[in-house]
Order: structure tokens, then C-alpha cells, then sequence
């Protein structure tokens, strides 16, 4: 699904210049992007939780996947206090929630339902957000 969801992102959000996935993601941790690069996001999973089976001789259960896009905006936005990178995540934020926020990817049962939003990191060069959303598959087996 997240691949879906990176490719939605990618497609509906034009101002990105940029939308990889939890292995970019990673290393971006411990390596930070070019400023040449920003804004990007990186969509990665956060967590899920299943419910219980609801059928005998089978299992079925539906299972609610969190994940996350992570923005980082850099100083092309910047200004001494942060104030126009403030604005430029708001921009990109409710860009992001209009491309998910009631998609249903192809294989969800659910569409895509926005949960928090939380500041990740602000230094003198990027500023990190992460919203959360979730969507509701159905495990088989």
C-alpha cells in the first residue's frame, strides 16, 4: 500500500520535488538531504494493529495500517526565525491531506483517514513534520 501512496503523493503534490520511501528515509537520518532537494517527503510505516480473526476454519481480520509522510522544507523558504518555513509545511501539509485524505488506495478497505501531525526537528538549514494517516486492509490466510 505504501507504494501506492507514494506514487499518489507524488502525482497530486507537483511542489515536492521529491517523494521516497522508509529507506530514503533512513538515510537521510543519518545523512542529510541536499538543500537542492527540498521540500521532499518520505512516506514510511509506522505502525498496525489487527483486529481479531472473525471467521472459523479461516482467518480473516482487518488490520489498520499507520504511516507517515514526513516533510522536510529547507532554507530556500527560510528565513532567520523560521516563519516562512512555518508557512511553506502548512502549504504542503494541506496539499498532502487533500491528495490522501478520503483516497482509498487499491487494496485498502478503507479510504485514508488523517490521525496527528507532530514536528519532527527545526535547525538552521530544515525544518522535519510528519502527519499520520491510516487506512484499513484485510489480512487473509
Amino acid at each position: 500500500m505504501l507504494a501506492d501512496v507514494i506514487a499518489r503523493v507524488g502525482a497530486e503534490v507537483p511542489a515536492l520535488k521529491e517523494v521516497s520511501g522508509a529507506a530514503a528515509w533512513i538515510d537521510a537520518m543519518s545523512h542529510a538531504p541536499p538543500l537542492n532537494r527540498l521540500p521532499l517527503a518520505y512516506v514510511v510505516p509506522v505502525a498496525d494493529m489487527a483486529e481479531s480473526n472473525t471467521r472459523i476454519g479461516e482467518v480473516c481480520q482487518l488490520a489498520h495500517l499507520h504511516f507517515g509522510v514526513v516533510l522536510v522544507v529547507g532554507p530556500s523558504v527560510a528565513d532567520a526565525r523560521g516563519g516562512n518555513q512555518a508557512i511553506a509545511i502548512e502549504g504542503l501539509r494541506a496539499a498532502i491531506k487533500g491528495a490522501l485524505i478520503g483516497w482509498q488506495p487499491p487494496e485498502a478497505e478503507t479510504p485514508v483517514q488523517y490521525t496527528h501531525g507532530q514536528m519532527l526537528g527545526l535547525d538552521g538549514q530544515t525544518l522535519w513534520w510528519a502527519d499520520g494517516f491510516q487506512a484499513t486492509v484485510t489480512l487473509r490466510g
